[in-house]
């Protein structure tokens, strides 16, 4: 709540600033420069900042084309997370066709984590390949790591040339929307829910086949990428743009300064929050352990063998769980790295706690080291700081709006 109250108020405040300013898009991008040098000031860890211009020959002056804004207070926390990225963009709603993108991720309370931010001068696969190439220089590809979007081909392809290594997952809620755009039966829908949410080989195939059956060019449509996470859809990025939509239609230096107080919010509450804090998980995976453990007394166990336990339910449904090895014939534990119902009945049966079994990035210490490094006010330079300066005219995008109908992209 206290998040949410501060950041009311500096929506109202930037609100002020809208009523008392011109909202001309050609003026207001000569403060673009000077902004990033507010940023810089405002760092004990420099944040990562990139401005592309557009030259215009014989003239002097340039075009906006994109500006790429990650704290270095975020690319400190981001060891302590799941190694998950959810990136996201939008139209902003301006005289000039601009695109606002977005990069995110998940802290140990299951709270949206900003990463990255960019203004680019249009959708295009060169504006999404330039905001993934700065991204992976902040937050370096491998193989651990799995970015979510639902940006489609287009962000597919940057994906491939920027994240080779990393694993590509498309969100949920856009992969149904294909699929029902695509091969118009309802009871797919479903079907593609259960397939994806599987945490187990054997509960994919049973559903993955049922897409077969009904459709089996729907089944060569779909495939299989990444881990599981407790999330599968781009709903917390989006979430993100949400806040920033009240400075879109203003002038684009509102913007900026918005999305770096929301920042500078956001990690001084939640480190307090983390500090005040006195249990060994997060409160949200508390309530989520808690949820879970709802239907413990259903489960019993019926033999118990080196670190191992079989446990049963009513329904004679049967599960192996070994809680100290982290594993669980659910898979449930294997892949979301909390424990299942299964792990939790073997703890109380071997021993262990059971939030002794939850992975490090979802504890209290990784909560609070996510949010160590801080973001501080915006502020002008010393006079005795050293900042290098250019005097540029910098004027909006050369870009326009595309008239009629878009292309079909049909398989």
């Amino acid at each position: 709540m206290e998040e949410l109250r501060d950041l009311k108020e500096v929506q109202q405040g930037h609100s002020e600033i809208l009523d008392r300013t011109c909202y001309g898009d050609d003026h207001l991008l000569l403060d673009v420069p000077g902004m990033s040098r507010e940023l810089h000031t405002a760092q004990t860890d420099i944040a990562t900042i990139k401005l592309q211009l557009q030259a215009i020959e014989n003239q002097g002056s340039h075009y906006f084309k994109h500006v790429f804004i990650s704290h270095g207070a975020s690319q400190d926390g981001f060891p302590f997370l799941r190694k998950l990225i959810v990136v996201s963009g939008s139209l902003l709603r301006r005289s000039k066709p601009l695109f606002l993108i977005v990069a995110v991720s998940q802290d140990a309370n299951f709270q949206t984590y900003p990463l990255a931010f960019a203004v680019v001068a249009s959708k295009t696969d060169q504006a999404w390949r330039w905001f993934l190439l700065h991204l992976q220089k902040c937050f370096p590809d491998n193989n651990q790591m799995s970015i979510l979007s639902d940006g489609g081909e287009m962000v597919s392809r940057a994906l491939l040339a920027c994240y080779p290594e990393a694993n590509h997952v498309d969100c949920l809620c856009c992969v149904q929307l294909s699929v029902n755009l695509y091969f118009r039966d309802s009871t797919l829908k479903p079907l593609v829910r259960e397939a994806a949410c599987a945490h187990s080989v054997g509960a994919f195939h049973r559903a993955f086949n049922m897409i077969k059956e009904r459709s089996p060019d729907c089944a060569n449509y779909l495939q299989i990428a990444g881990d599981r996470f407790n999330l599968m859809t781009a709903g917390i990025a989006q979430g993100f743009i949400h806040s920033l939509f009240p400075q879109t239609s203003g002038p684009i230096i509102n913007l900026f300064h918005s999305y770096h107080t929301i920042i500078m919010l956001w990690f001084r509450t939640r480190l307090h929050a983390a500090m005040d804090h006195t249990g060994i998980m997060s409160p949200g995976v508390q309530s989520f352990m808690e949820r879970v453990s709802r239907s413990k007394m259903q489960w019993t166990v019926i033999h118990k063998s080196s670190g191992s336990c079989m446990v049963t339910n009513t329904l004679g449904e049967i599960q192996f769980s070994n809680p100290l090895r982290r594993s669980c014939s659910c898979e449930i534990f294997n892949k979301l790295w909390i424990p299942c119902v299964h792990a939790m009945v073997a703890s109380d049966a071997l021993g262990p706690s059971a939030e002794s079994l939850v992975h490090h990035c979802y504890t209290s210490v990784a909560w609070f080291e996510c949010y160590i490094s801080q973001v501080h006010p915006c502020q002008e330079a010393q006079p005795g700081q050293s900042i290098t300066t250019v005097d540029i005219e910098l004027l909006p995008p050369s870009t326009w709006t595309i008239v009629g109908r878009p292309r079909s992209t049909n398989p």
